[in-house]
């Protein structure tokens, strides 16, 4: 029988022809750990008949531009020169980046990511469909992000958090939240946003 390739150590058996629809990933997040996450996620969804081959993955939309060997970007909260724009500058999105050379040279330079990681800037485009989404951003960017999903995602689609942190109520005793409860809740409300 055959071996998984997500999980080397198991055998699948298959009773009857696969009748399950494809799984379609998307990864929420691309810093760091969401760009390492991606190297691995790339390659197990064109590993395995069971997922979808493109893993569209959010960027938050930076520009840059490479300069003397090293690609850089504006910093935090500049703006172009009246008038212009940071192409006008030279600088180009770091999606488009992404993209052409597969790689995230400002989060994980001189990294691969797989052809099947496709950078998204539009978390809505981003989410569309999917029927498990990968959750690697900045606990604080999670209210923000899931409400702006508005529902694109699968009915009964799987949320996996890899966030790092800590959330609090924001009200009462103060006590801490656990960050798989808040994506849980932000989840439904993007469900929710459907009916309306």
């Amino acid at each position: 029988p055959p071996r998984s390739t997500l999980f080397p150590y198991t055998t699948l058996f298959r009773s009857s022809p696969r009748t399950m629809p494809i799984e379609k990933v998307a990864l929420v997040g691309s810093g760091n750990w969401g760009s390492a996450i991606a190297t691995k996620i790339g390659l197990n969804v064109l590993a395995n008949d069971m997922f979808d081959k493109e893993v569209q993955m959010w960027v938050f939309e930076e520009y840059v531009k490479l300069e003397d060997g090293k690609w850089i970007r504006p910093a935090r909260g500049a703006q172009p020169p009246e008038g212009k724009t940071w192409v006008d500058e030279g600088y180009e999105p770091l999606t488009e980046v992404i993209n052409r050379l597969n790689e995230n040279v400002i989060y994980l330079p001189g990294i691969k990511l797989p052809k099947s990681i496709i950078a998204q800037p539009d978390i809505k485009k981003c989410v569309t469909g999917a029927t498990m989404m990968v959750f690697v951003i900045p606990h604080n960017f999670l209210a923000p992000i899931v409400p702006k999903m508005e529902g694109a995602f699968a009915d009964g689609a799987i949320g996996c958090s890899l966030i790092k942190g800590i959330e609090f109520e924001k009200s009462g005793a103060f006590q801490p939240i656990l960050i798989s409860d808040l994506l849980q809740t932000e989840m439904r409300k993007g469900i929710s946003e459907i009916g309306r």
